[in-house]
């Protein structure tokens, strides 16, 4: 039994791609109905061409990191479920945590064909249930945010329920970040202030150029993970 002809097999590629097209075809679906509704509060063109290419200015970075943990994932997993997984929702470091962890639960001896096997299969369900509390936690939270924001609104003033939103978007991001650097080693802080030091220096100098604010993030995403990398 060869493990690689199983895990780069037509029938992996097959149901891989499966899952693909449906994440494609969900943010097809996503993009229309947000121009809809851009349509519907009167936001011009303009403003919704900007915000197109600055969002995908803005998933180079990320992309990045998630292309270095797609060439991980390929030698544990195989090319097609390595694919699928870092076009599911989630976090390639919780997928590349699964795929080790899953080795210790391993019945069969070790080095053979059969616990190869073992290994590939505990790492693709246990990987799929893991997507599945991102997908079902977000339903709820998306259905029970929208109720909220509805009721903030006809109850406050929606100028303060605005602020509050963004409030909270601010401290979600910060606690992420003081979340990589506390207690990390030195590089995290060094990727982090050079990262945010780009950031602002880039809307300084360009805040009359939208073009290149735009850029803003995709840059300083790239700048900090180089001198985080230098300072390794």
């Amino acid at each position: 039994m060869d493990i690689n002809a199983i895990k780069n097999g037509p029938g992996m590629w097959i149901a891989s791609g499966i899952m693909v097209v449906v994440i494609l075809v969900q943010a097809l679906l996503y993009l229309r109905l947000s121009k809809k509704e851009a349509d519907n509060l009167g936001i011009d063109k303009a403003r919704q061409k900007e915000a197109r290419r600055s969002a995908i200015i803005a998933a180079a970075g990320p992309t990045l990191a998630l292309s270095i943990m797609l060439i991980t994932l390929i030698a544990s997993l195989g090319g097609p479920t390595a694919w699928m997984r870092m076009n599911d929702v989630g976090s390639g470091r919780t997928e590349l945590a699964i795929a080790s962890t899953v080795k210790d639960m391993v019945t069969a001896e070790a080095g053979t064909p059969e616990a190869e096997l073992q290994e590939l299969s505990y790492a693709v369900w246990a990987q799929g249930i893991d997507v599945a509390g991102w997908l079902i936690g977000a339903m709820v939270m998306v259905l029970a945010g929208s109720a909220v924001t509805k009721t903030l609104n006809e109850k406050l003033n929606p100028t303060w329920a605005k602020m509050l939103m963004g409030g909270c978007l601010v401290s979600l991001f910060s606690y992420l970040l003081i979340n990589q650097v506390y207690k990390k080693a030195p590089p995290y802080l060094i990727a982090a202030i050079a990262g945010g030091i780009t950031m602002f220096l880039m809307n300084i100098l360009f805040k009359k150029n939208k073009r290149l604010q735009e850029l803003a993030l995709g840059i300083s995403i790239l700048v900090g993970a180089f001198c985080g990398a230098i300072a390794a």
